[in-house]
């Protein structure tokens, strides 16, 4: 009897996502071509709140490859509404991590990537994969260096 390992499940999602090979495959098959991690570290997966009555965020999965690109991996089974605003905001926290005291600081941005597998659709995402990024409305470019992506992922 063959045995199947369920990622929707907590259990199931750190077993498989747990394996340092198994991420960086699934991150580098998620990023296409856009970027290859050839390595990467597990992070705290808890972020303190900025300010004292501010919120903590526990990610699923927090990891940092050699170049100091920071991805977050989220499993959210349970459908809401609100996602895209929670996943945005993950991203903005791990942002402003990035800022550092004094005038040395030239506001040189690392990249943040989140990976938000759904087991549910959002209405404003009718595909099953959807990237969001920062870019000019006009032309869709996206801009420089600056590399904020999010890439919501529907098993629905």
């Amino acid at each position: 009897m063959e045995h199947y390992v369920n990622i929707m499940l907590d259990s199931g999602f750190k077993a498989v996502f747990g394996d340092k090979q198994v991420m960086m495959d699934f991150i580098n098959a998620a990023l296409y071509d856009e970027r290859e991690v050839a390595d990467l570290n597990y992070m705290d997966k808890e972020i303190s709140p900025e300010l004292s009555d501010g919120r903590t965020v526990i990610f699923d999965l927090l990891c940092e490859d050699t170049d100091g690109a920071k991805f977050i991996v989220e499993m959210q089974n349970c459908p809401q509404n609100y996602f895209f605003n929670r996943g945005f905001y993950y991203i903005c926290r791990m942002i402003s991590r990035q800022g550092e005291k004094g005038p040395e600081w030239k506001y040189d941005l690392l990249p943040v990537y989140g990976i938000y597998l759904l087991n549910f659709s959002l209405p404003e995402f009718p595909s099953w994969r959807t990237d969001v990024v920062l870019a000019n409305e006009q032309t869709g470019k996206t801009f420089g260096r600056i590399r904020l992506k999010q890439i919501y992922i529907s098993f629905e």
